[in-house]
């Protein structure tokens, strides 16, 4: 039994050296030029032992998306929406949090935008309904959050929550892409306590 335990664990830890290789390597070379050759090297391992693991190309990209990113979407839900705090503090925890997140974020950025190009070219559309089922659910997560303080008095009546959470999310993707786009752009603390006035201004709250 110790034996099948330790079997286990190796496979788990090979599953992860193959996703993190592959990760560095998609990220370097983009997703058309990246090849299982190439991510077998980054591992250490013979090419056919990936297909232990993955399909092909593909699956591995898609899994690199859901699994390997380093922005964690399940550890970040329990850091800003936790219980006891206000509607409005969980927002700007959000914004906290993905300031404090930021160079994380720009290095997965790079992902992400292989991730959208090669969601565009999916014919059988798979990638990009993998990736729109993301965005809803952060969406949905920051809207609750949302509805929540108008149920409360914290924001006005006349907000319309999905279009404000739809809204906060494209400021952290708009902020990430000029971030790789190197657009001259400086996002420090002032940054961030002037995005918190607009983003509570645009939610009807005066800070």
């Amino acid at each position: 039994m110790k034996a099948d335990m330790n079997t286990k664990e190796r496979l788990v830890v090979r599953r992860k050296e193959i996703l993190d290789a592959a990760r560095r390597v998609f990220e370097a070379h983009g997703y058309a030029a990246t090849t299982m050759e190439a991510v077998a090297e980054g591992a250490g391992i013979a090419k056919g032992s990936i297909y232990n693991y993955f399909k092909n190309k593909h699956d591995l990209f898609r899994t690199v998306f859901i699994e390997g990113l380093p922005t964690n979407f399940a550890d970040m839900t329990a850091e800003w929406t936790g219980q006891g705090s206000s509607p409005v503090e969980k927002i700007q925890r959000l914004l906290d949090l993905w300031y404090s997140r930021l160079q994380e974020h720009k290095r997965a950025g790079k992902l992400i935008l292989e991730f959208w190009a090669a969601a565009a070219h999916d014919e059988q559309a798979e990638l990009g309904e993998l990736f729109g089922s993301v965005y809803s659910h952060v969406r949905g997560l920051i809207a609750s959050v949302i509805d929540e303080g108008i149920a409360g008095g914290d924001f006005p009546p006349h907000v319309q929550s999905g279009v404000a959470a739809s809204l906060i999310l494209a400021v952290f993707d708009g902020m990430m892409l000029q971030a790789l786009l190197d657009a001259r752009i400086t996002v420090d603390e002032s940054f961030v306590a002037g995005l918190k006035r607009a983003v509570m201004a645009g939610l009807g709250k005066g800070c």
